[in-house]
């Protein structure tokens, strides 16, 4: 089975949920959504979406280790 997962909180955590024989048996593939961009107190772009993906990139590996394998 290949769930298409979006990679946002709900789903991390109902990884977290599965029983470990189904999430083994499950190939997901994930789809990245595009981040909102930061907003200051009077809603000027501190930064643009694009900026905040990068700067989420390197730590998506991190979390894919500890939603997906278990052990958050």
């Amino acid at each position: 089975y290949i769930p298409m997962l979006r990679w946002k909180d709900a789903e991390k955590k109902g990884l977290l949920k599965l029983d470990t024989l189904v999430r083994d048996k499950l190939s997901p593939c994930f789809e990245f959504v595009m981040p909102n961009p930061k907003l200051d107190e009077k809603f000027k772009i501190v930064k643009t979406s694009k900026e905040v993906l990068i700067e989420r990139i390197p730590k998506i590996v991190d979390e894919l280790n500890k939603y997906y394998s278990g052990d958050a």
